[in-house]
């Protein structure tokens, strides 16, 4: 949802020698809604994250984006697949594999029109093209600050935060059953039922008029009731409870010196562990050259961005500032 960014990027303006590239996650957002390949067995999450991670890294490299110049911020679980993506990349396992190909073609199913069907056809070339090809390892920034990212670490375990959360919920969660098909079912009333959300969530007077805050309720609207897509990928990461059923935290070691320099940000009041990004950081200091440091923000929650308008900005421009002066030594 990288409309919710808007206020951010009007502060990016202030400097002008950045090109800015705002992107949904493949099946988020704005994003083309394919059809998610049910087929896929539970356990294997790593395909899964391959759904993304291959789409993300064509994106890279089809805009010409260099670690040397490159910073990414990546919100929520855009920063575990952030941290996937190097990791596939590092791995060599960055393809889409000939016995996975048959369980996820169906990601690329796109009906309607004659140019969306071309369009899928295109896409399918293009899956066995990289099928048994072996990657070409490279580093896709030279920092990546990570924004209350999920799917991290956690305390629990997946059998424990299923015992505190309602039984009705994790059988529906289980089942992959998305909490936006409520939305999706309920016609008319799905609007009112989010705006419920919208209502709360831009309740910030200084940030948004009453006509901003209709906008964002349509757009909100607009994305919780179309096409259910990449969100069907959650319950393969997480389980009930937000807890990581593969935490990433797990495979840190396995990126070495590409981490490059990682800045982990949480709030203080973040539904998210900032204690996952206190490992993190010391991990990655440990085995790479790179440097992770972590900031908490007060009074933030999970999308600081607007809970904490001013000092998000300041963070993520203080890390501009330090990459244009560590640029213009060279």
């Amino acid at each position: 949802m990288t409309n919710i960014w808007y206020l951010y990027m009007v502060m990016v303006q202030e400097h002008p020698d950045w090109h800015i590239h705002a992107i949904d996650l493949p099946g988020y957002g704005c994003s083309t809604r394919v059809t998610f390949p049910s087929r896929i067995p539970f356990q294997n999450y790593e395909t899964v994250e391959k759904l993304f991670t291959v789409p993300l890294r064509d994106w890279f490299v089809s805009r010409g984006l260099d670690e040397k110049n490159t910073v990414v911020v990546a919100h929520s679980m855009g920063g575990y697949l952030s941290l996937a993506l190097q990791l596939h990349e590092v791995q060599g396992t960055n393809y889409i594999g000939e016995s996975e190909y048959e369980n996820i073609k169906s990601r690329f199913s796109v009906f309607g029109s004659k140019k969306a069907k071309e369009l899928n056809t295109k896409h399918e070339n293009q899956m066995k093209e990289l099928t048994n090809t072996s990657a070409n390892p490279r580093r896709f920034w030279n920092t990546l600050i990570l924004v209350s990212p999920g799917g991290i670490w956690s305390k629990r375990t997946p059998s424990i935060a299923e015992e505190s959360t309602p039984t009705w919920f994790v059988k529906l969660w289980n089942q992959n059953i998305s909490p936006f098909s409520v939305v999706r079912n309920l016609g008319p009333l799905g609007s009112y039922l989010v705006s419920g959300w919208t209502s709360r969530r831009f309740a910030i007077d200084h940030l948004f008029d009453n006509s901003l805050k209709k906008l964002m309720h349509q757009y909100s609207y607009t994305i919780f009731n179309a096409k259910g897509s990449g969100e069907y990928m959650l319950n393969y990461l997480l389980a009930a409870g937000a807890v990581p059923r593969h935490p990433m935290f797990d495979r840190l070691e396995k990126l070495k010196s590409y981490s490059g320099k990682t800045v982990w940000m949480y709030g203080t009041h973040d539904w998210m562990d900032y204690t996952g990004g206190i490992k993190s950081a010391e991990k990655l200091n440990q085995i790479s050259h790179g440097s992770s440091t972590v900031e908490l923000v007060p009074d933030a929650g999970h999308h600081i961005y607007l809970d904490a308008f001013d000092k998000f900005n300041e963070l993520v421009g203080k890390e501009m500032n330090g990459f244009e002066k560590v640029l213009s030594k060279k």
